[in-house]
């Protein structure tokens, strides 16, 4: 299971590096499933960072930025740590 899931991701950030770079994909472009609210905190998404091709090294890890229902720590937990793993050649 862990090899299917890992493929899995790999192969999601692959395809991702071919379509976009640091702009948000919603996870549900027609809305999350049975979701009552509207709004920033209610449209689940996640950015790619991908670094150029010449500095990637072939690691990719998955960032998960913390917060509540009320707010989500994007800005020092998630946009300031993908951008400093591309700097070591990593994918985000």
């Amino acid at each position: 299971m862990k090899i299917r899931t890992t493929f899995s991701v790999l192969s999601l950030i692959l395809a991702i590096s071919a379509v976009a770079q640091e702009a948000p994909i919603p996870l549900w472009p027609d809305g999350p499933p049975m979701s009552n609210g509207t709004g920033e905190g209610h449209e689940p998404s996640f950015t790619p960072y991908i670094p150029a091709p010449y500095d990637a090294n072939g690691v990719a890890v998955v960032v998960l930025p913390g917060g509540g229902y009320g707010h989500l720590a994007m800005d020092h937990e998630g946009d300031q740590i993908g951008k400093w793993l591309n700097g070591y050649g990593i994918a985000a």
